[in-house]
C-alpha cells in the first residue's frame, strides 16, 4: 500500500481509482515489451493468449485498486453513521401544550 494521504480536495478522483490506472498502464507496458522481444511469449497458450495477456493486465489494475486505501472513503462513512444516528425518530410523545392547540383547531374548524 502506497501513500496514504488524503486526496487533493480540488481532485475529486479516489486514489484508488489513480493506483489502478497507473498499475494498468505499467503492466501494459511491460506485457507489451516481453511481446516484442519474445514474440512466442504467449503461444503456447494458442487463441487464448490475448485473453490471457488481458486478463493478467486487468486482474493486477483490480488487485492494485482494491489494496489502495482511501481515507476519504473512510471519513466520510464515519460521517453518514453520524448523521443516520442523529435523524433516528424518536418516539416520545408530543407535548401537551401542542394537543391542547391542535384539539382548539380541530374543534373551531369542525364547529363552523
Amino acid at each position: 500500500m502506497a501513500d496514504h494521504s488524503i486526496a487533493d480536495p480540488k481532485s475529486p478522483v479516489s486514489p484508488k481509482v489513480w493506483a489502478g490506472l497507473a498499475t494498468g498502464l505499467a503492466v501494459a507496458a511491460i506485457g507489451g515489451v516481453i511481446s516484442a522481444v519474445t514474440p512466442h511469449t504467449f503461444d503456447f497458450l494458442g487463441p487464448w493468449g490475448v485473453i490471457a495477456y488481458t486478463a493478467v493486465t486487468v486482474g493486477l489494475a483490480q488487485l492494485a485498486a482494491y489494496l489502495k486505501r482511501d481515507p476519504i472513503r473512510a471519513v466520510g462513512a464515519a460521517a453518514v453513521e453520524q448523521i443516520q444516528a442523529n435523524n433516528q425518530p424518536t418516539l416520545e410523545a408530543p407535548p401537551a401544550a401542542t394537543n391542547a392547540a391542535a384539539e382548539a383547531v380541530a374543534k373551531d374548524y369542525y364547529s363552523s
